[in-house]
């Protein structure tokens, strides 16, 4: 864990109860992104308030009232993933022209892309934590 995808111990324990009996990671992954996918909204007021370019996401926020934007989602997910054993990797960079937070994921070898907004045809990844 680092400032960017930081320790959320609540959503971690959430993760690891959503996944309790789930033999194998795909079955894991699946689990989480689904719920993050349904329970966690865009944070549209959020989104204009902060650097276009910059800043610490906010799990404890995004956990607690169930939104964020783009990096809060993105590093709570990653937390989540990674605290069921599932090598999970915050992405910073552009989708499309927009500046932009993802979770890529590593299973069985093969790579695994979650967008909360999912509507980006091209990723350009500038930084990795």
């Amino acid at each position: 864990m680092s400032k960017y995808v930081p320790y959320h111990a609540e959503s971690i324990r959430f993760a690891k109860e959503l996944t309790k009996g789930m033999v194998t990671p795909l079955e894991k992954y699946k689990a989480i992104i689904s719920f993050v996918s349904r329970a966690i909204a865009y944070d549209y007021v959020r989104a204009i308030q902060i650097p276009k370019k910059g800043g610490l996401p906010d799990v404890d926020r995004c956990w607690k009232l169930k939104m964020g934007i783009c990096l809060d989602i993105a590093a709570m997910t990653t937390g989540m993933l990674r605290g069921v054993g599932i090598q999970s990797t915050l992405c910073f960079g552009h989708a499309d022209k927009a500046y932009h937070a993802w979770v890529e994921s590593t299973i069985n070898g093969q790579k695994y892309r979650y967008d909360h907004d999912g509507k980006a045809k091209v990723y350009r990844t500038e930084k990795r934590f």
